[in-house]
């Protein structure tokens, strides 16, 4: 499971693109990640995957919650070689 880029268009999207550079520094991580596209591009003979909002995700503050609106986006699948 990874989280992913939130829908082109929307406006954490918008808000993603703004705040990567700053996040990625701070955390090494980047927010603005497809990861399925890269793993429907790695060549694998079948590829699986499913994308959805983890909306079932419970944080206590208000600055948690603002950074999980930014990476509550997710995907997970298989690919077979």
């Amino acid at each position: 499971m990874e989280h992913v880029c939130a829908k082109k268009g929307t406006a954490i999207y918008y808000i993603q693109q703004l705040l990567n550079i700053p996040w990625h520094y701070l955390t090494r991580c980047d927010m603005t990640c497809k990861v399925y596209e890269n793993v429907k591009q790695a060549g694998f003979e079948k590829v699986a995957y499913d994308v959805f909002e983890a909306d079932e995700l419970i944080y206590p503050t208000p600055v948690v919650r603002f950074q999980s609106m930014l990476v509550k986006r997710h995907t997970t699948g298989v690919g077979i070689k």
